[in-house]
This record gives structure tokens, sequence and C-alpha cells, in this order.
């Protein structure tokens, strides 16, 4: 389990590359994609998800995002029209140097599903998310029972979306797989 100091490190990097990769970076797309590598590829992390209005969200961190802020390690630069993005703080690259060795460990990773989550627009980060946090839940489940219980759980997302999200997130573990970050069983 990584320290607090460590965790942040990871964010921060997380942060960074997000933003090098043009993600929006806002706080949903940083904690789905936190989501991702703590269920996907198996980074541990200090933060524990539930359930949310768009899908699975920690409070932890969410407190760790605001404390980071507090602490210069990130900023948050607010758009027109769009809400507020996360970026680097004047102490973000300290952060991460301070944690090298945990940020190193999990560099490939965080580039890996920057690159596959980060990028998605809102209502696609709430699909996959609900859809790996079903299939977490009951991962013997088949693709229709995790459809199902994607709309019992979020009424206003239809069949074939919920659908597409649950071959979504196979195709980012077969990925993943593939790019020798994780082994399937």
């Amino acid at each position: 389990m990584q320290t607090r100091m460590e965790q942040w490190g990871i964010v921060a990097k997380l942060v960074e590359t997000m933003r090098s990769d043009n993600s929006w970076a806002g706080e949903t797309h940083i904690q789905k994609t936190m989501f991702f590598l703590k269920n996907v590829l198996k980074v541990p992390t200090l933060y524990d998800f539930v359930l949310y209005m768009h899908g699975p969200y920690s409070f932890e961190l969410h407190d760790d995002l605001v404390a980071m802020r507090v602490n210069g390690i990130v900023g948050l630069r607010p758009q027109t029209f769009y809400g507020a993005r996360f970026e680097l703080g004047q102490f973000g690259p300290r952060a991460i140097s301070r944690s090298k060795d945990a940020v190193a460990r999990y560099e490939k990773h965080i580039q890996f599903m920057s690159e596959h989550i980060g990028c998605k627009d809102i209502r696609t980060l709430e699909r996959y998310s609900t859809a790996l946090h079903v299939k977490t839940l009951v991962p013997t489940a088949d693709d229709t029972t995790i459809k199902d219980e994607i709309m019992r759980l979020k009424p206003h997302i239809p069949a074939g979306p919920a659908l597409q999200a649950v071959k979504a997130v196979a195709q980012i573990e077969q990925e993943a797989v593939a790019a020798g970050l994780i082994t399937l069983p």
C-alpha cells in the first residue's frame, strides 16, 4: 500500500500525464481514471470508491485533491462555460520527485489509463466506470448480466450504450494484458 505522500505523487503524475494527453483533467476524469488504475491495473491506492451520481467516486480522493490544492501540488484552472481543469501546481514536480519510486513503478500504468480513459467525455466515463464497478462486484457475471445491472443502477443509460461499455471495459483489459501490465485469470 502507498503512503499518503506516495499517493499524492501518483495523483500529481496522473494530472500531469492527463494534461499532456489533452485530457480535460477535471475531477470526474481524475476520479474515473484512478478507479480504473485501481481496479483494472491493480495499482494499490488508499482510495475506496462507492457508486455515486456519475459512477464510482472516492471521497478520500476528493479530499486529497483539496489538500493537494492547499499545498500547491495541483491547481485548478477555470475554463469558460465548462468548469475547471486540474494542472500541476508550483510544488507538483517536487511531489512527483519525492515519490519517484512509486511513480516510476506505475508510470506505464498511468500513461496507459490516461490514454484509454482520460480523454473520454463525462457520459462515457460514467458508463465505463459503472460497467467496471459491476464487473468488480460480480467478476463471474456475463455481459448481459452486467448490462442489466448497469441499467438497474443507472436507469438513464440505455441497453445499447450499457452493453457497449461492458465490451469497452473488456477491450481495455485485453489491451492491458497485451501491454504486459496485467494478467487475467
